[in-house]
């Protein structure tokens, strides 16, 4: 059934972007029907960014704003309590969009009753050669579906074997947001903790395995950066979550789905801490043990806590 249409929202984050950020904004600009306000939030450039922002010539609402630099978390922030929109959508200042995507996320979230999350697919370019292998090449959901709940959606992923959490692949109702008093923290891994913690609030799921979203895969982005301190307290803000989220969720799904998804963070948890000569909290980890209550979970920690090479080992004997 469909209601009266969506407000839509993008929120850009921009930090040190001059080579990029237009090739994104052109991909606004050229969408098929527009959002009703685009936000970009310069976090403190030290480049041409800003500039290229403020003389940018935009054919709907737009609004800019120049902060000194906090972090990509914190612009989010910021964007979404200036918002106004129905629906929030966070896009990277140097990815494109394909030029369909707010006329599908608008007929998508005006359907009665409206999807809490909007989910989509992706997929990603290099930007340069060398590049080419050093990421996942595809961002695609495997499925599709409309008016999903939150149990049909974890039982997908898991049957797909993945699940992407970036903020650029999914579309949110700002008041799952704010009446939750969900923000993004300021460490790295904030898109994935959020993501983790929208969908154990979601009521309504809708998710297309089409192809809307275009990630550029560069050199000095956080995508390709090295570990540091910043990813070790993140992975830990991460871990927490999880085992917040798992004691309030006690079904089979949200189990298996949880103790999945504390496996994908443990090892850089503790690689992080590693490299960035950042202590690691083993009072976490043994909370985070103690509630998935895995052996496969149990073991595969305890090799990456005795030997840090353990899971080179591992995939090597997989193979």
């Amino acid at each position: 059934m469909q209601s009266n249409q969506t407000t839509i929202s993008v929120i850009i984050p921009a930090y040190n972007v001059e080579n990029y950020i237009a090739e994104s904004l052109k991909s606004l600009v050229n969408q098929t029907v527009y959002p009703d306000e685009v936000i970009i939030i310069d976090d403190g450039s030290t480049d041409s960014t800003l500039k290229i922002v403020e003389s940018f010539e935009f054919p709907f609402k737009s609004t800019v704003i120049s902060t000194e630099n906090r972090g990509q978390g914190q612009a989010r922030n910021l964007g979404m309590e200036k918002s106004e929109s129905d629906y929030l959508y966070f896009f990277d200042s140097d990815d494109i969009l394909d030029s369909r995507f707010i006329e599908f996320a608008k007929e998508k979230s005006s359907r009665s009753p409206s999807p809490d999350l909007l989910l989509f697919s992706g997929e990603v370019f290099h930007d340069g050669e060398d590049l080419m292998g050093t990421r996942i090449s595809s961002y695609k959901r495997g499925f599709s579906g409309d008016g999903l709940s939150a149990e049909q959606t974890l039982s997908a992923f898991l049957n797909e074997g993945r699940w992407d959490v970036g903020a650029s692949l999914y579309m949110v109702k700002r008041e799952l947001m704010t009446k939750n008093g969900l923000s993004f923290h300021s460490w790295h891994h904030e898109d994935t903790q959020i993501f983790y913690q929208l969908l154990s609030l979601a009521s309504r799921v809708t998710v297309s395995n089409e192809v809307f979203f275009y990630r550029r895969i560069r050199r000095n982005s956080i995508m390709t950066m090295g570990f540091n301190k910043k990813h070790a307290i993140g992975s830990k803000l991460l871990i927490e979550s999880l085992i917040e989220i798992a004691n309030a969720r006690n079904s089979t799904n949200w189990k298996d789905f949880i103790t999945r998804s504390m496996k994908l963070s443990i090892e850089p948890y503790i690689r992080s801490c590693r490299y960035s000569g950042t202590k690691i909290d083993l009072s976490i980890i043994m909370k985070m043990l103690s509630q998935a209550k895995s052996p496969k979970l149990y073991l595969w920690t305890t090799l990456i806590l005795i030997n840090k090479d353990a899971i080179n080992i591992i995939r090597k004997i997989k193979k």
